[in-house]
């Protein structure tokens, strides 16, 4: 295979509570598989939300395009697990592609 176009997808994601909101003590963190992918490839952005039990926690539901020039090719159903001491961990992987070669800035992301 010859010369692959490659794209850089940078991630300034806002983790809304990673500094903590230690009143409610939630923890929201965004993580990409990779901030670099070939044209056309995929990668997964995991969204996680560690709270405590009982509370309700609605992950985006997004659909499509993130943002122009970036696609949602699947969102996975949100997962719930049980961490212990009280606590709740919620995740769901959004799994991405670009068919440009370019730089983008994904934006934040709202958890409720």
């Amino acid at each position: 295979m010859n010369k692959i176009e490659r794209i850089f997808l940078s991630v300034f994601l806002i983790w809304f509570g990673i500094a903590s909101l230690s009143a409610q003590s939630v923890l929201v963190e965004a993580k990409i598989d990779s901030v670099e992918i070939p044209i056309g490839e995929q990668t997964s952005l995991r969204l996680t939300v560690n709270c405590d039990k009982g509370k309700n926690v609605q992950m985006p539901n997004l659909k499509d395009t993130l943002i122009s020039g970036v696609e949602i090719i699947r969102v996975s159903p949100v997962e719930k697990k049980d961490v212990g001491n009280g606590r709740m961990e919620w995740s769901r992987i959004y799994t991405l592609t670009s068919f440009d070669q370019n730089l983008y800035y994904l934006p934040p992301f709202s958890v409720k």
